[in-house]
Formats: structure tokens, C-alpha cells, sequence
């Protein structure tokens, strides 16, 4: 797994080897560009904590609107991912959480809500990859 510092440029490297697929490591502050497998996100991560980087379950997630009331999550990955929605501005039908389960060797899946928001209102939906905000996706729109 490879994290790239967004404001430098700076590398850190982390290996396979990691015990349990897990890696404590203390980083310079900052939004980083992670990169483990076929999987690419960003995370940010701020001063003074020591990270953990999970590299069995990074999960990235991309939202769109399939049309004015259709919100779509892509969730890129591998394993079993929990999807937690949070709106402001709207609601959905759908239960907000949702469990995605993605192959073991990695792949996508999609999910959908049916979004119901004020006209002429702004919104702004937020989805968060197993409770982890720093991976979190996010778009907003008008009704």
C-alpha cells in the first residue's frame, strides 16, 4: 500500500507483511492519495494521532445521481463493506445503512436510494464506508 501526501508529494510505503493485514504508523498531517491493490482513495489524516491503515478493507466510494431522485454509491473493493447514508436538505425511502459484500479479490458493487428533497431546496448526501469518515464520499444538488 502506497500513501501519497497531497501537499509535498512525500511517499510512505507499507508492505505485505503487516501482522493481521493491519500497519500502525505515525504520518505527517495532511490529505493523503492511498493506493493498495486496484484500489485508490483519499483520506486525510490530522496532526498529533497515530494512524491505522486497514490494508484487508479499504473501500473507495463514488456517488452520482442517476436522475433528479436517484442517488447512486459505487463501492470499490473487497470484503463486506457497511454503507451508513446521512442527508441534510432530503431523505430517502430505503433504509439509510445498507451492507455491500464485494469479492475477495476485489471488484465493485452499486447501490441505489431513492432521493426526496424540496424543490428549488439545496441538499447534501454523505456516504461513510464502515463508520471510517475519513473515506467518506459526498455530493450535493437542488430539488
Amino acid at each position: 500500500m502506497r500513501l501519497i501526501l497531497g501537499l509535498t508529494g512525500e511517499t510512505v510505503e507499507f508492505g505485505p507483511g503487516a501482522p493481521g493485514g493491519v500497519a500502525e504508523r505515525e504520518l505527517s498531517p495532511g490529505p493523503y492519495r492511498v493506493i493498495g491493490g486496484e484500489t485508490e482513495t483519499n483520506m486525510t489524516f490530522l496532526p498529533g494521532a497515530v494512524h491505522t491503515v486497514d490494508f484487508g478493507r479499504l473501500a473507495r466510494v463514488e456517488l452520482r445521481l442517476a436522475d433528479r431522485s436517484r442517488l447512486q454509491a459505487v463501492v470499490k473493493g473487497s470484503g463486506s463493506v457497511e454503507l451508513e447514508l446521512r442527508l441534510f436538505g432530503a431523505s430517502v425511502r430505503e433504509e439509510a445503512a445498507r451492507a455491500v459484500a464485494l469479492p475477495e479479490g476485489g471488484g465493485e458493487a452499486e447501490v441505489e436510494w431513492t432521493l426526496r428533497a424540496e424543490p428549488a431546496m439545496p441538499w447534501i448526501a454523505l456516504v461513510i464506508p464502515d463508520g471510517r469518515l475519513e473515506l467518506a464520499a459526498e455530493i450535493e444538488g437542488i430539488g
